[in-house]
């Protein structure tokens, strides 16, 4: 109930946060007055005000700020990717992935940035680093890398990234893929009709 301007403030700071990839916890109140902690006397008070001190408590641990600090170089790289903040979302890629053992995310993160940046090949690198130290999302990363190979005119390379997506647990991947116009040049391919019927 509080005034609309101070309300936009508000979801504009939560927008902010979330871009930025920092921690939020939003209660709406949806019946409170502005000062609700004074004027209304009901429990969807009393719980909205026990819930921010137990934020700020859980917030203010020393195991939760140390644990906060190690992920904030990733952290910041996926807002930088967010943002379509490419050259930042490299950096910071690049950063962890020379300071840790190898992680199939970070690479598979990396050739997002890359991809975003415009810089296809080396995006595809950073995609095949992805699968070989097996990758999650074999899907999504075939699936932009045969896009990527494409762009180089490479058909047989496409072709290679799309046969990853066979079996019964990539079926949305293949619907998605044979009703995307960037395939559209592989239709006639016999073994796109093989992966993705006719």
């Amino acid at each position: 109930l509080d005034r609309p301007g101070l309300n936009r403030g508000l979801d504009r700071l939560v927008s902010r946060g979330l871009a930025a990839n920092v921690p939020v916890t939003v209660i709406a109140l949806n019946g409170a007055h502005h000062g609700f902690e004074q004027i209304d006397d009901d429990d969807a008070a009393r719980s909205a005000m026990d819930a921010t001190l137990t934020f700020f408590q859980q917030s203010l641990q020393a195991k939760t700020i140390a644990l906060r600090a190690a992920q904030s170089v990733e952290s910041s790289a996926a807002a930088a990717v967010y943002v379509q903040d490419w050259p930042s979302a490299i950096a910071r890629y690049r950063q962890l992935i020379a300071s840790q053992p190898p992680r199939a995310a970070l690479y598979e993160n990396l050739g997002q940035a890359l991809e975003g940046a415009g810089d296809d090949r080396a995006a595809l690198t950073a995609y095949r680093a992805a699968i070989e130290l097996g990758t999650r999302n074999v899907g999504l990363v075939a699936v932009a890398s045969a896009k990527l190979a494409l762009r180089f005119n490479d058909r047989a390379e496409a072709l290679r990234w799309l046969q990853k997506i066979k079996g019964d647990s990539f079926t949305g991947f293949r619907r998605s893929v044979k009703d995307d116009p960037a395939f559209v040049p592989l239709h006639d391919d016999l073994i796109f009709q093989e992966i993705f019927g006719r």
